[in-house]
């Protein structure tokens, strides 16, 4: 009998320690698919980015975001020394409410660029770029709006911002996407397509010769 109770205290503190995490506020049991999940999650590691992936959907919105990415190229016409693209591209984030974060990783900018512009324009080409591209209220491709970039020493500039031009993804794919530099001259310039292919072209074409880390 007391061996028996023994191996049944030994049992149970041994489930308790796999089931309680110290990092919590409290201790708690858990059903076994919920332990594997929840100890993934505070582990870190690749627990921890399934975690941020659950909170956040497709990197920032829910599953059903949709995605739009570019590749640039030299601006036609741009003959400035600034020796953009060397594989710069950007992917935009879009909510189901017509919200997105416009992620971007550009390379060979003028160094120091601050609050430098990005914005989609109306046209659909880059010989033809048009206006900014928004709906109404106010121009949200400003420095106000947020719509900008910098760059450091190195003429280097990754970040993202988060805005609204009143308009989905449906209605900015195939759009004018237009990088600016301190003088307000366009340097670099893409076409929207959808999903993340076009800003993997860029990290493809590029990863050879080492000009850029991938987003």
């Amino acid at each position: 009998m007391e061996t028996q109770s023994k191996l049944l205290r030994l049992f149970t503190q041994s489930w308790f320690t796999r089931t309680s995490y110290k990092n919590v506020s409290e201790s708690f049991i858990l059903l076994p698919q919920a332990q594997k999940q929840t100890r993934r999650a505070l582990k870190g590691g690749k627990g921890k980015k399934t975690a941020r992936r659950t909170q956040s959907g497709c990197g920032y919105y829910g599953a059903g975001c949709q995605i739009l990415s570019t590749c640039f190229d030299t601006y036609p016409g741009y003959d400035g020394d600034i020796e953009f693209p060397n594989g710069s591209h950007a992917v935009i984030f879009f909510d189901d409410e017509d919200f997105f974060r416009f992620r971007f990783n550009l390379r060979g900018l003028e160094a120091n660029c601050a609050n430098c512009g990005i914005a989609i324009h109306t046209g659909t080409s880059c010989d033809d770029v048009g206006d900014t591209f928004w709906n109404g209220g106010e121009d949200p491709w400003t420095i106000a709006g947020g719509s900008v970039y910098n760059s450091d020493a190195d003429g280097n500039a990754m970040g993202s911002f988060e805005t609204s031009n009143g308009f989905d993804s449906e209605a900015n794919l195939d759009h004018a996407v237009v990088i600016y530099n301190a003088n307000e001259d366009p340097i670099g310039c893409g076409v929207l397509s959808k999903s993340r292919k076009a800003a993997k072209s860029c990290n493809k074409s590029c990863k050879a010769n080492n000009c850029m880390r991938k987003v």
